[in-house]
């Protein structure tokens, strides 16, 4: 053995030994969290090199270019120059390079464009404009969504449902769209990949060219791959079948952008003989952590058996907090830090929650104790683009001179007022010394001559639109004036019907921001004020001042869930552990809440020495206010390693007190029901945006007024069951947008929907 193998080796366990030194055929690494997954997938092909390997003939995939660059970086330390003819590379780079070299094949010239999210938007919004589609059951943004996920099945538009509406649209939208990327010469992300694909499978030579380039094919992060990358690498390894995929079922997450967990499940029965090794040592977690995450994985059907272990000793109970409502389970996050920031330590702690709204009440609560914070995976929440174009919509309605405000929002959302316009009505303020909404008023007039026929109506209806929100800001306190500005204007109408992640997070922020604005109504009352927009808007100007926390150093993490996978940290708090929350309340209508559970068991592993989690009975998101019932996955977790956290200090948690109260016992005193995995519990977050509750009435309990509320369900006889966004009218001509799941949002005659 050589002195480079035996450095190539050194301090490698049994399991990293064996998934490091297997000479070939189908490999299967199941990393578990912490188990040294990259050391071993970048030992291992150094080792390969040090067995004679040429470096050239090995292709290492992974699913980020910062990865791909580490993992070169440590091959590199290990064995040197040669590691700079190691393919590494992402899977779309890899895809680029084969169809630079074969772009005629499938039409294109090797100078081919690629159309990056916001290119895919701007095509697909020409394709419905010709097809006037506008306003249908699809829109261009859940065209290009639902688009990319059957790319990624390795499905094209004739496996659409054409007896759908919505994927009739889709289907007639997707041919002219794809005709169009071909004439421009272009392909989007997906077409990479499935293109690559189709030249290595349809022609012959090519296919055999590129899987003869390379004798070892490794793939990293196996289980967040989807069909298409599945039969990408199983074809690129066809000829030498030296196929190697490092991975852990237990940490698919990623379903919702097209991940298939069964590549990484099916491995074995899909390579008869196939080598498996488990990592199941971890280096990161102690032996409780380990523990309550092992036993909460454990309830999953659909993965592989592992047993996980440390031998770092046991560490700390886990801290499990009860809170009464959001801001006390904010209060107690924000003590935490308060300690390890007194110890210097406050970037050792990093806070977890399942949708990005949490987040503002875990600001206010850090930023009131003087605690830096920065968020992973997001922006402040006052930052946010939408949060921005609803506070420039109060801010213009409190001062009309406000220029900058309607430059924001003149055209957000989207109704039609070009550039063009938009500068020509700035060119006349500025010659005129005026303000620009002004300036529009006096260009609406037909008389005027300022601006063309068309442009003028588009700024008429701007204006009054203005106007009337003008008059309601006179009677509406801030809250119900915000709610005003986002139903007149279509804002939130907007966002729903695009029927993606983004979309549905960005009316969720919207929906926590009219939330947080009753709150400060509420806080006004209490001190005997009155609360008033211009209050209101001072204390939004106030905080982004001093939001600034990132020039204070690194600080307390914040981030989603999702954001956390691949990271670690010292110490690990998990927010709203409540069912409709984690588990979200999607996955337990589509009885689907496995990879919520596996969501959890990544927030779980990311800790090192201590876990924190926290739920709370009572809490006000996106403006309505729930008393939740606590997340099952607590359930799941055993009761001698938990402990309660709090002002009363610290305490055992016996099996019959874990609930504090709630009227519900826990374990087998409370069985969850196959219907309850089927349809939401009654407080759960809804799908669509929810009106936020009458001011009073969220923490009171009192009965909304009129028949239809904001987030309920109604049954349509063709549509099926929706959820209620908003209303308008009086029977019998009134009527109630939905957004029905299949369809998007439609606007329906009252009296053809049934309540449930």
């Amino acid at each position: 053995m050589t002195d480079r193998t035996e450095r190539i080796l050194e301090g490698l366990n049994a399991a990293q030994h064996k998934a490091v030194t297997t000479e070939g055929g189908a490999l299967l690494v199941l990393a578990g969290a912490g188990s040294g997954k990259t050391r071993v997938i970048t030992n291992r092909i150094a080792y390969l090199i040090e067995q004679g390997v040429a470096p050239w003939k090995i292709l290492a995939v992974t699913f980020t270019n910062k990865a791909a660059a580490e993992m070169k970086e440590r091959v590199y330390r290990l064995v040197g120059d040669e590691a700079r003819s190691i393919w590494v590379r992402t899977f779309h780079s890899s895809c680029a390079r084969i169809l630079r070299q074969s772009a005629e094949r499938v039409g294109l010239t090797a100078e081919f464009s690629i159309y990056d999210g916001d290119d895919q938007k701007r095509l697909m919004k020409q394709v419905f404009n010709d097809l006037r589609l506008k306003g249908g059951a699809a829109t261009p943004s859940s065209a290009i969504h639902l688009i990319g996920l059957m790319k990624g099945r390795n499905e094209g538009p004739d496996d659409l449902d054409t007896t759908s509406p919505l994927e009739d649209e889709v289907k007639r939208a997707w041919k002219v769209y794809q005709e169009r990327l071909l004439r421009a010469n272009a392909v989007d992300f997906s077409d990479l990949l499935g293109l690559a694909l189709k030249v290595i499978t349809e022609d012959q030579t090519a296919g055999e060219g590129w899987a003869k380039r390379w004798t070892h094919l490794l793939v990293d992060e196996f289980q967040d791959t989807n069909r298409v990358q599945y039969l990408l690498a199983a074809r690129l390894a066809e000829h030498t079948g030296n196929l190697c995929v490092v991975g852990d079922d237990d940490q698919s997450i990623y379903s919702w952008r097209g991940a298939d967990i069964s590549n990484i499940v099916d491995f074995e029965d899909d390579h008869p003989g196939a080598t498996v090794v488990k990592l199941e040592q971890n280096y990161r977690s102690t032996g409780t952590i380990l523990k309550a995450a092992s036993a909460l994985i454990s309830n999953n059907r659909q993965r592989t058996e592992k047993t996980m272990w440390t031998a770092a000793g046991d560490g700390d109970d886990i801290d499990y907090f009860v809170a009464a409502d959001e801001r006390m389970e904010a209060e107690y996050v924000a003590r935490i830090a308060q300690h390890l920031k007194q110890q210097g330590r406050a970037s050792n702690l990093a806070v977890f929650y399942r949708i990005h709204a949490q987040s503002r009440v875990l600001e206010e609560a850090l930023r009131s104790k003087q605690i830096p914070y920065r968020i992973v995976g997001g922006i402040r929440f006052y930052d946010r683009a939408e949060i921005k174009d609803l506070v420039a919509y109060l801010r213009l309605l409190n001062n009309p001179a406000s220029d900058m405000d309607l430059h924001r929002i003149i055209n957000q959302p989207k109704r039609g007022i070009g550039a063009t316009t938009v500068k020509r009505i700035f060119d006349l303020a500025d010659q005129k010394n005026t303000a620009a909404l002004d300036v529009c008023r006096s260009a609406a007039s037909p008389s005027a001559g300022l601006l063309g026929t068309g442009a003028r109506k588009k700024v008429a209806s701007f204006v009054a639109l203005m106007d009337g929100l003008a008059e309601l800001a006179k009677d509406l306190g801030p809250a119900d004036l915000a709610e005003a500005v986002l139903a007149r204007t279509g804002y939130t109408q907007q966002l729903a019907a695009q029927g993606t992640e983004e979309a549905r997070s960005r009316v969720e922020n919207l929906a926590e921001m009219v939330g947080s604005i009753r709150s400060y109504e509420e806080d006004a009352e209490n001190q005997s004020q009155e609360p008033t927009l211009v209050g209101f808007l001072e204390q939004v100007a106030l905080t982004s001042d001093v939001d600034q926390t990132d020039a204070l150093g690194e600080g307390v993490t914040l981030m989603t869930v999702h954001a956390a996978k691949g990271l670690e940290f010292e110490e690990v708090v998990v927010c709203g552990l409540e069912e409709g929350l984690l588990p979200h309340f999607r996955s337990v209508i589509e009885d689907d809440v496995e990879e919520e559970r596996r969501l959890a068991y990544v927030a779980f592993t990311r800790a090192k020495q201590k876990l924190h989690l926290t739920r709370a009975n009572e809490r006000t998101l996106m403006g309505q206010t729930r008393y939740n019932e606590p997340a099952r996955f607590l359930e799941e977790i055993p009761a001698e390693i938990l402990t309660r956290s709090g002002r009363s200090g610290r305490g055992r948690i016996p099996l019959d007190d874990r609930s504090q109260g709630q009227s519900r016992g826990w374990g087998q005193n409370r069985p969850w029901q196959a219907e309850r995995r089927r349809r939401p519990p009654k407080d759960a977050i809804p799908d669509a945006p929810p009106r936020a509750a009458t001011r009073g009435s969220a923490r009171s309990g009192k009965k909304a007024k009129g028949r239809w509320v904001a987030g309920m369900e109604v049954s349509h006889p063709k549509f099926g069951v929706g959820t209620v966004t908003a209303w308008t009218g009086t029977p019998p001509d009134e009527k109630v947008a939905v957004f029905f799941p299949r369809y998007g949002l439609k606007t329906i005659v009252a009296r053809f929907l049934q309540p449930l």
